[in-house]
């Protein structure tokens, strides 16, 4: 009724369209897609619903349109979110063929041991990633194929306390990673620990390869304050409150009796909402 009736109200966003998704991405969205396309690490905080969650599929179809060795490894807090990014990530690429034999387009590294050698998107949860990266036979393998680390609500770190465990996991890592949480409320905080561990990361690989760095090794933050100041989430429907100015009007209300949608907005009496829901 409300779409009908008030139609949809205004995003800000980019004044160009972007080819890389189909959508007009909102201005911290496109900023975070240049991030990922410089293949760069990022901690992204935005809220329910403002649409952070395609990144981590632009992301995947990055890896997979450019080979059939690549592969992303998605971290989800727990195996049952595991399982329903499973069945988005079948239902996004299934159509994807290999031109080399023996790949698969995803795996899963729990209690089950599905497709982890051969997949190109490997889906788990942080303590069967430990036991993964710790297993010298598959790390190697898994350390010349990986491309990008997706970190699916990353503020469940601190609330498992097992922010010595994530450390020891991103110093093994040598791919950029991507971060994303909805409710994270310390984020320069928690961008100064990651910015921390990735300093020393970049230090042993200068180390290893004489003082060149393979890879950008900087980590980006969204909000950053800068160029992207606030998420907002934007609702596609006006909403208004009534505030009744007449003993006409009051009456009307009291009596269940309140005028037509046409004659309310034409009135004082019904005042627009602010649409957006600040972070």
């Amino acid at each position: 009724y409300q779409r009908r009736v008030h139609g949809l109200l205004k995003r800000p966003v980019s004044d160009c369209e972007d080819n890389r998704v189909g959508f007009r991405p909102d201005l911290w969205q496109q900023h975070l897609l240049d991030i990922i396309d410089r293949d760069e690490s990022v901690l992204a905080c935005a809220p329910t619903s403002a649409g952070k969650t395609f990144i981590s599929y632009y992301c995947m179809k990055k890896v997979l349109r450019a080979s059939d060795d690549g592969l992303v490894i998605f971290v989800a807090p727990n195996m049952q979110l595991a399982h329903q990014v499973k069945a988005d990530v079948y239902a996004h690429f299934r159509t994807k063929t290999f031109n080399k034999p023996g790949c698969t387009l995803y795996g899963e590294y729990s209690s089950v041991w599905e497709n982890v050698e051969t997949c190109q998107i490997l889906i788990t949860a942080p303590e069967f990633l430990q036991s993964l990266l710790t297993n010298l036979k598959t790390y190697t393998d898994i350390s010349k194929r990986l491309q990008y680390l997706i970190i699916d609500e990353v503020h469940c770190i601190d609330e498992l306390e097992n922010g010595a465990l994530w450390e020891r996991l991103l110093m093994l890592i040598r791919c950029p990673f991507l971060a994303l949480s909805a409710t994270l409320g310390n984020i320069d905080e928690f961008h100064g620990w990651l910015t921390r561990v990735q300093a020393v990361v970049e230090r042993h690989d200068r180390e290893e390869h004489k003082d060149k760095a393979k890879r950008n090794y900087v980590v980006h933050k969204i909000p950053d304050g800068k160029v992207v100041t606030d998420i907002t989430r934007w609702s596609d429907l006006q909403k208004y409150f009534v505030v009744p100015r007449t003993a006409e009007e009051r009456a009307e209300w009291k009596n269940c009796r309140p005028p037509t949608s046409k004659e309310l907005l034409a009135s004082k009496a019904c005042v627009p909402i602010h649409p957006c829901t600040l972070r």
